[in-house]
């Protein structure tokens, strides 16, 4: 076996390649939260994910099985497999504890490239993808009213984000704060959809006609639909200030609010939420050791942006 998990003994692990019907190599990919390892599945190139518990089973059942109704409904989105007893996610007492594991397809294509994907095809069939989900939720309900996903505002990253942000002496806190304050009052007038709530460039898989595929739902929940725009438009902002001269930003917004086709409100502090979102979770998961020098370098490089952006849109408010 290549790699090894620090969750499972060799024989526990071999357990799981064989209840998922994988070959004995695989591969050890970086992790987070998640343990994700790449193997093959009858020759087919597949992600095995080992979650640590006590997050609930049930907000994983329900990532998985939103994912395979999005997938039945037609929508892009990779495939969720199941385990030789048909299950798609089955618990398992390890030696370091209950692990949850599910397993998926590959996308099709290859991943998004940042030097060579922010064009008007794979941001016009991005909108269009945002839109899918958006009108699938209006009106998905899980079949067991106890396997369903957080509310936005109890999101792990956005708690790590308020949290630094209560400690901080940075003048971005309190209007971060005031955000977060500002979409929960929303929220009482306003219904949340079941977002994906991450789906920036990098969740994405594009083939050689631009059509794309989405993975990793790792965060999805009930949100509201223009914070998923926002995250679009933010990464293509983003690409705009690291690839000067290569990413046409404003042409880009343009061709992603036309193809969404939804009228949307305050995307401008939509786009500040989610900025400083990534600020102050960057800071807080930093302070807390969770971050190698690859974060920690990332941290430093979008720190000028990120600031300059958010003061810049919540100048007025």
């Amino acid at each position: 076996m290549e790699g090894s998990s620090d969750l499972a003994t060799p024989a526990e692990f071999g357990d799981i390649l064989a209840s998922w019907a994988l070959d004995a190599d695989f591969e050890a990919l970086r992790s987070s939260w998640h343990r994700v390892f790449r193997a093959r599945r009858n020759g087919e190139l597949v992600y095995l994910r080992l979650t640590p518990l006590p997050r609930r089973p049930d907000e994983v059942r329900a990532e998985l099985e939103w994912m395979e109704s999005l997938r039945a409904q037609g929508l892009p989105v990779v495939g969720v497999c199941r385990n030789r007893s048909g299950e798609n996610f089955e618990l398992r007492r390890l030696r370091a504890g209950e692990v949850g594991v599910s397993c998926f397809e590959a996308a099709p294509g290859r991943l998004t490239e940042k030097g060579r994907d922010y064009r008007e095809p794979v941001v016009e069939n991005w909108a269009r993808l945002l839109a899918g989900l958006h009108e699938h939720a209006r009106s998905f309900a899980p079949r067991h009213p106890t396997a369903r996903r957080r509310p936005w505002f109890e999101d792990s990253v956005l708690k790590i984000a308020l949290e630094a942000a209560r400690d901080s002496t940075e003048p971005e806190a309190a209007p971060f704060r005031k955000l977060v304050d500002r979409f929960r009052e929303l929220g009482r007038t306003r219904p949340v959809l079941l977002s994906h709530a991450d789906l920036h460039l990098g969740n994405l898989s594009v083939t050689p006609d631009d059509a794309l595929h989405v993975f990793d739902f790792d965060d999805a929940c009930y949100h509201f639909p223009e914070h998923d725009v926002a995250v679009a438009l933010v990464s293509i902002r983003k690409a705009a200030w690291e690839l000067p001269g290569r990413v046409d930003a404003p042409a880009l917004e343009a061709a992603l609010l036309r193809h969404y086709g939804r009228p949307l409100a305050d995307l401008d502090l939509w786009c500040a939420y989610r900025i400083g979102l990534s600020y102050f979770w960057a800071l807080g998961s930093a302070r807390a050791g969770a971050f190698d020098e690859e974060r920690l370098a990332w941290l430093r490089k979008s720190t000028p942006w990120w600031k300059a952006q958010f003061g810049s849109l919540t100048k007025a408010t």
